[in-house]
C-alpha cells in the first residue's frame, strides 16, 4: 500500500513538473511570435526580401493592397488594430510610423527577419532575444533602428512663391488646412446602407504635410513625404477627437515638384520629384489618418534632411455619401 501510494504521489510530482514546463515553453514562444507561430508575425526571410515588401506597400498608396497584403499574410496587423483602438497613448505610439510598417508590424509591435525578432517601442526598434518578455527592459535591448517625425515647418523663400519645409520642431506643421462643417449623411460603402444622419455637432475635416525618417536594415535614413488626411468629431466635451468608422472619399489634383535635400560636413546632395496628381481618387478610406506618399528619397551617414516643395491645386474631402464636400486649396 506504502509503495503504492508512493508511486502515485511521483506520478503527480511528475504531471505537476510537465505542465508547468509546458507553461514555460508556451509563454517564450508566446513572447517571439504570438499564439500561433504560423499567423500571428510576419516573417521575412532575409533584409533583402523585407524591403521588396516594404517598398511595394509604401509605393501602392493603396489602402485596399495593404489590406489585402495583411489578409494573405495572415496576421494581426498594427495596421487594423490602428482602425479600432481609441487610446489616446496607443495612438500617440503609433502616430510617427508609416502605413507600410503599421501593416508590417503585429498588433504586439513585431516583425521577424530571418532568425531575428524584431519589436518597436517607443520610436524605435530592438532585436528581442527569447528571454526578453517585456519592454520595460529598453536599456537591455539592443536597439537596431528607429523612426522620427518632427513636425515639419513652411518657411517663405524670397520669391513668395516656394515653401521650404525643414524637418525640425518650430510649432507649426507644414500645409495645414482644416474646415469646420455639418455632416448630413454618411451611407455605408459596401452596400451604399445609410448609417448615420444629420451631425448633432460641427465636424472637421483637416489635411496636412508629413515627414516620416525610417532608419533600420536596407531603410537607411528613408526620408518620406505624405499628404495627410484627418476627420474629426467634437464629443460631449467639445473636444476633438478621430472619427475613423466614416468612410472619406478624396480626389487630389496637384501638380509641382518636391525637392529633397541632404547635407553633409564634406558633401550636399539633392534629388527632384515630380507630382502629377491628376484626379487621382481614393475612396471609401477609413482609419484616423489616410496618408498618400508624394515623394520618397535616401539621405545617408545621418546627414540633415530638408524637403522643398512648389506645388498648386486641390483636395476634395466628403464622407461617403455626404452632400457636403470641401475642395480645399493647395498651395505650398
Amino acid at each position: 500500500m506504502k509503495k503504492h501510494f508512493l508511486n502515485i504521489t511521483l506520478l503527480m510530482l511528475i504531471l505537476i513538473n510537465s505542465i508547468s514546463c509546458s507553461k514555460q515553453d508556451g509563454s517564450l514562444l508566446q513572447s517571439e511570435s504570438g499564439p500561433d507561430a504560423a499567423s500571428d508575425i510576419v516573417a521575412f526571410q532575409d533584409w533583402n526580401s523585407f524591403e521588396i515588401a516594404y517598398k511595394e506597400l509604401s509605393s501602392s498608396n493603396s489602402e485596399d493592397y495593404i489590406l489585402n497584403w495583411i489578409f494573405e499574410s495572415d496576421h494581426s496587423s498594427l495596421f487594423v488594430e490602428a482602425m479600432n483602438n481609441d487610446d489616446v497613448e496607443f495612438i500617440s505610439s503609433i502616430e510617427n510610423l508609416t502605413p507600410a510598417f503599421l501593416a508590417i508590424l503585429n498588433k504586439n509591435s513585431m516583425f521577424k527577419v530571418g532568425e531575428t525578432l524584431i519589436q518597436f517601442s517607443n520610436d524605435k526598434f530592438y532585436e528581442v532575444t527569447g528571454l526578453q518578455q517585456s519592454l520595460n527592459l529598453d536599456s537591455e535591448m539592443n536597439q537596431i533602428g528607429g523612426v522620427t517625425s518632427d513636425i515639419v515647418v513652411i518657411s517663405k523663400n524670397p520669391d513668395g512663391l516656394t515653401n521650404t519645409i525643414t524637418m525640425g520642431t518650430n510649432g507649426n506643421t507644414a500645409g495645414y488646412s482644416n474646415k469646420d462643417f455639418w455632416r448630413t449623411a454618411y451611407y455605408r460603402c459596401s452596400d451604399n446602407k445609410k448609417i448615420r444622419g444629420a451631425s448633432s455637432k460641427m465636424k472637421r475635416y483637416v489635411q496636412q504635410l508629413k515627414s516620416i525618417s525610417t532608419n533600420i536594415g536596407p531603410l537607411a535614413d528613408l526620408e518620406e513625404l505624405f499628404i495627410e488626411t484627418k476627420l474629426y468629431y467634437r464629443n460631449s466635451s467639445n473636444q476633438l477627437r478621430y472619427s475613423e468608422l466614416e468612410e472619406r472619399n478624396y480626389t487630389y489634383n496637384i501638380s509641382g515638384t518636391v525637392t529633397g535635400y541632404w547635407t553633409g560636413p564634406y558633401s550636399n546632395s539633392f534629388t527632384v520629384i515630380p507630382i502629377n496628381l491628376n484626379n487621382v481618387q481614393q475612396n471609401c478610406k477609413k482609419g484616423k489618418w489616410f496618408r498618400y506618399r508624394i515623394a520618397q528619397f535616401n539621405s545617408y551617414d545621418g546627414r540633415t534632411s530638408s524637403w522643398q516643395i512648389s506645388a498648386s491645386g486641390t483636395i476634395r474631402h466628403q464622407i461617403n455619401g455626404d452632400s457636403y464636400s470641401w475642395i480645399a486649396p493647395v498651395n505650398w
